[in-house]
């Protein structure tokens, strides 16, 4: 999204603000914390968040102008966090510069855990897709610095996550920033299936003998468009998959049926995912 308010990234803003307004008062908790010090609103980011080649600094000009420019200036509330992911461009420039941007901006490290909701029924699991997903692509992979120990790295900390459950957690959603399905990311279906077969991996492990799922959905960017799919997950079954990446550009082809019958909905068009969670269910609202 990280243009400088380009390619309709300035309308997405005010799209942005209007709705995270409204989950604030939708919340009817006083603040952003519930009792519990877990957030009741939050903004998913799920990478490429500055454009072309990430930031070399975390004040660097791009901060201001593709973000705190383009986002507080329209009314979105400077104390909601953005729980941020790196994508492949911020790895052209420095990614550990996005680690210390002052908050709203949230990204401790390339992986992290936050909760959500009252009573912390959500656990938010962030993680970083880019050394997996470009395992397959060793030239790329040089080219963003990825060395071949930071996949193995990123699986062994989700493992040891996923190895138990916090108490009071309803709910555990994955933020990363490729997908596992997908429907526009042309030319990138080995990369697609590198990375799934090892999220595979690492779920279906957790999810032998536990009482729940060790995740309940995927929220990913990447392809410049939204979509739902549902995606059979060996050993662990439905895993729910929701793609927002349309903050600004959007992708510029799609070819009919991508995805096959596990995608459910897909739009080529500016927007973002709202999502209302209580403990019985998630909405998704395109």
């Amino acid at each position: 999204w990280g243009r400088d308010g380009r390619c309709c990234q300035n309308d997405i803003a005010l799209v942005l603000a209007e709705e995270a307004v409204s989950a604030r008062a939708s919340t009817a908790v006083t603040g952003n914390a519930s009792a519990s010090g877990a957030l009741n609103v939050a903004i998913l980011n799920t990478g490429d968040n500055f454009y072309p080649a990430g930031i070399p600094t975390p004040d660097a000009p791009q901060v201001k102008t593709s973000w705190r420019d383009v986002y507080f200036s329209v009314g979105l509330p400077a104390d909601i966090p953005w729980l941020s992911v790196l994508g492949n461009h911020d790895y052209v420039g420095v990614a550990a510069a996005q680690f210390t941007i002052p908050p709203p901006w949230t990204m401790p490290g390339p992986r992290f855990t936050q909760r959500l909701g009252v009573g912390g029924i959500i656990e938010i699991i962030c993680i970083d897709t880019s050394p997996e997903y470009y395992t397959a692509n060793a030239t790329e992979s040089a080219e963003l610095g990825l060395g071949p120990s930071a996949a193995a790295e990123q699986w062994a900390w989700l493992v040891g996550i996923l190895g138990t459950r916090p108490n009071g957690v309803r709910w555990r959603i994955l933020v990363g920033h490729h997908p596992i399905v997908s429907a526009t990311s042309i030319g990138e279906d080995q990369q697609v299936a590198g990375l799934r077969a090892a999220l595979t991996k690492v779920l279906a492990s957790a999810a032998e003998g536990a009482v729940h799922p060790p995740v309940d959905m995927y929220v990913c960017g990447h392809d410049h468009s939204m979509m739902h799919a549902v995606a059979d997950i060996a050993g662990v079954g439905p895993l729910h998959v929701v793609v927002s990446g349309a903050g600004s550009k959007i992708s510029e082809g799609e070819v009919a049926g991508r995805g096959g019958s596990e995608v459910r909905f897909v739009m080529k068009r500016q927007g973002i995912v709202r999502m209302n969670v209580d403990a019985t269910r998630i909405v998704a609202e395109y």
